[in-house]
């Protein structure tokens, strides 16, 4: 038979293993913040019908990262539409009233606004 303590590691070692997870790889993380990039593009430009008839940047980036929750897009998606919202147009005249898009959706995808969430997440694996 098994003594008590037996049983009670077995318990604790059984528990514990329900509950394993990993953090994200770094190839996975570099993928979250390549989705992000691609996300905030598509928010700051004015042709949102470009990435939903001829660029599928966003469901590669989002596929690679597969296993990774809904919600963390969600999350991603929002950070990205705030960062493309913030973009204002250039006040210089030779300009011409023009946004530096891809200037500022780089920044984001460096900030350590994204660099924390995704690091928040967690894989059950």
């Amino acid at each position: 038979m098994f003594n008590v303590t037996t049983i009670i590691t077995l318990l604790i070692l059984s528990v514990s293993n329900l509950n394993t997870v990993e953090r994200l790889s770094p190839k996975e993380k570099q993928y979250l913040k390549e989705y992000a990039f691609c996300s905030c593009f598509r928010y700051a430009t004015d042709d949102s019908d470009y990435f939903a008839k001829r660029d599928i940047s966003l469901s590669v980036f989002r596929e690679f990262a597969a296993g990774q929750p809904d919600e963390l897009f969600f999350k991603i998606d929002s950070l990205a539409k705030i960062a493309a919202n913030n973009i204002k147009t250039s006040t210089i005249a030779d300009h011409e009233g023009q946004k530096a898009v891809l200037k500022w959706c780089l920044t984001f995808y460096e900030s350590n606004e994204l660099k924390s969430l995704i690091d928040s997440y967690q894989t059950n694996n």
